[in-house]
């Protein structure tokens, strides 16, 4: 068998998959990879290919680094293994802290406001709690009014 008809019959059998997922696939999802195809200049198989291979390199080098720094001896390659795996993740990762930071800044700042805004602000030491929710609703109440 030569290699390059094994090849030629494998790339026309995942395209032939490929046609039959592209029909399941939303139209919006199925245009925005069109575009960045084109925009890549390269075909739609080859973005999903490389898709592929990107997801399973990455799978890869994360299950291998923490088989080699659970069992192996040379621990210092199973870090080095899965900071690789961890390259292709870090882009989503640091957009995943961004809009946690952010949230969290907006939140802070105001801008949000939480369901205890009928707590008082500065309670008394020296009076009871139920005292100060006492003077909180009345101050409530003379807004309200």
């Amino acid at each position: 068998m030569n290699p390059n008809s094994f090849i030629e019959n494998l790339e026309t059998g995942l395209q032939a998959k490929l046609v039959d997922v592209k029909e399941l696939v939303p139209g919006n999802l199925a245009s925005i990879v069109s575009q960045w195809s084109v925009n890549l200049g390269i075909s739609d198989f080859d973005l999903a290919l490389f898709s592929i291979l990107l997801v399973s390199i990455t799978l890869t080098a994360l299950v291998v680094g923490w088989y080699l720094r659970r069992f192996g001896k040379k621990k210092w390659l199973g870090y080095i293994i899965s900071s690789i795996g961890f390259l292709p993740i870090l882009p989503i990762m640091m957009a995943g802290t961004l809009v946690y930071w952010m949230g969290k800044q907006y939140w802070k700042g105001g801008k949000v406001r939480s369901n205890n805004e009928s707590a008082p602000k500065n309670p008394r030491k020296e009076g009871s709690s139920i005292d100060d929710w006492e003077q909180a609703l009345k101050g409530l109440e003379r807004v309200q009014s």
